[in-house]
């Protein structure tokens, strides 16, 4: 016969004891997310294209890309939700992450890492040397970069209170 466990607990303390710890945690939430906020964006920039030939006239840490030189992440509040984003205002940045019927990309876990005109960069001498982090798509596999550390903070939080 399998047993049972009930657990009880006096709902009068629990509910202070969440109402004592509701803006420690919420603090600390915010925090974490801002860390992975910053941590997708500096994971994308590592795997958005770019050309070499770029890269020589600029010591941004785009590195000679214009699409990561244009991201910018941040966090807000939505209503009670922690909302962290990374985003940018690159009108062609959604056909290097999603493709189009002419260009496929791969999927988050399995990125594409050579395509056309990184072949060609690599044949004239223009490429990246050992930079096989470019990707597409290159904010989402980013993302399966940086999730087991957010994972890692939340389950922190959990346990830290």
């Amino acid at each position: 016969m399998a047993k049972k466990a009930a657990i009880t607990h006096n709902v009068p303390e629990v509910v202070k004891w969440m109402e004592e710890n509701a803006t420690k945690m919420e603090k600390k939430m915010f925090a974490a997310m801002r860390d992975t906020a910053t941590d997708l964006e500096n994971a994308a920039v590592k795997r958005a294209p770019r050309s070499a030939r770029l890269r020589k006239r600029t010591k941004s840490r785009a590195g000679g890309g214009r699409l990561a030189g244009s991201l910018a992440s941040g966090v807000f509040h939505f209503g009670k939700t922690i909302v962290g984003f990374v985003g940018t205002n690159v009108p062609y940045a959604r056909y290097v992450e999603f493709g189009t019927k002419n260009i496929k990309v791969g999927t988050p876990d399995s990125p594409r890492i050579s395509w056309p005109a990184k072949r060609a960069r690599e044949a004239a001498g223009t490429a990246f040397a050992g930079r096989s982090e470019q990707s597409m798509p290159w904010l989402r596999a980013g993302w399966w970069d940086v999730r087991n550390a957010h994972l890692r903070r939340m389950r922190a939080i959990g346990e830290g209170l």
